[in-house]
């Protein structure tokens, strides 16, 4: 019974899984279950880790694969630029509504404030981010749980006011969704990892915090600089091209595939979908920038163009 329930899986599965292994699922023997349990693209998460540990992960995948004659794909997920708070003494610092919070351009160690009612001042792995937002517009940190409000900028600080407080910690990731930032799509680490995923031949590429068409542009263009897209010389424009048609130029062309997970992306959406080999609605980001009741809303109609 067991055997033919393998057999069923081998021959074709309706239902792609997509599987991130962690420190928990990163052996050769786990990643050789999830393959027998369905799973048939595994995520390489560039956000964290080290070039060898994506080289170690990679191999194991592409052995196990081997091992089963199953064919798995691997895709390389790219941070993009999030922005995180900088470094927060131990324990983290308490926020609550209506307290004033300031980030700033230089680099600090945040600490409680001096004063009953002073400042909690914060740097940010991306400081630019600090001209950009607008007074009214919303910040969000730690995933939303905390909540700011722009007050005004002041030189290089930008003047904040606590809407929902909470516990902030090192690293908390920063949200801007009323925000449309001019920062690059590809920041130096994503470069690197792209140069890593051709010569080890990944299957796909993901693009996280995609805002536009121009954003997929650029990830595209470094993909063809490396002999990994069709050149200018390909007899069609790669908007009417179909996997198996892109695969006639060069077995190593990587797929494009966009992460919608910003407002701003949901509004360029038909831009970005001209441009893009296939999209991933990331639930998790967009419900943290989006209302959450409209993010089913916005799946579903992703799912339909």
């Amino acid at each position: 019974m067991k055997r033919k329930r393998m057999d069923r899986k081998k021959e074709f599965l309706l239902t792609k899984i997509i599987a991130t292994p962690g420190p928990a699922s990163a052996s050769p023997a786990v990643i050789e279950k999830m393959i027998q349990e369905g799973v048939r693209v595994f995520r390489i998460n560039f956000s964290h880790g080290t070039f060898d540990q994506y080289e170690t992960l990679l191999e194991r995948v592409r052995a196990a694969s081997a091992r089963l004659d199953i064919p798995v794909g691997v895709l390389g997920d790219l941070a993009g630029p999030k922005i995180r708070v900088g470094q927060v003494v131990d324990g983290g610092v308490e926020l609550i509504r209506g307290q004033r919070v300031e980030f700033q351009t230089d680099a600090l160690v945040t600490l409680p404030p001096e004063q009953p009612d002073g400042p909690v001042v914060f740097s940010t792995t991306w400081p630019d981010f600090i001209s950009e937002v607008q007074p009214g517009e919303t910040i969000l940190l730690d995933d939303g749980y905390v909540r700011l409000r722009c007050l005004e900028q002041q030189g290089d600080r930008l003047v904040c006011e606590v809407v929902d407080g909470g516990r902030i910690t090192s690293g908390k990731g920063v949200n801007l969704p009323d925000t449309a930032l001019s920062g690059p799509a590809l920041t130096d680490k994503d470069l690197a990892c792209v140069e890593f995923a051709v010569a080890r031949g990944f299957d796909y590429l993901a693009l996280s915090f995609v805002r536009g068409s121009d954003d997929v542009r650029q990830l595209k263009a470094k993909l063809r600089e490396l002999g990994a897209r069709p050149g200018a010389h390909f007899p069609y424009s790669e908007n009417q091209l179909e996997f198996s048609t892109v695969e006639v130029e060069s077995e190593s062309t990587i797929p494009v595939i966009s992460k919608i997970e910003k407002p701003q992306a949901v509004v360029n959406l038909i831009d970005i979908l001209r441009e893009t080999d296939a999209v991933m609605i990331a639930r998790g980001d967009l419900g943290v920038e989006m209302d959450l009741a409209e993010v089913a809303v916005t799946q579903k109609r992703i799912i339909t163009l």
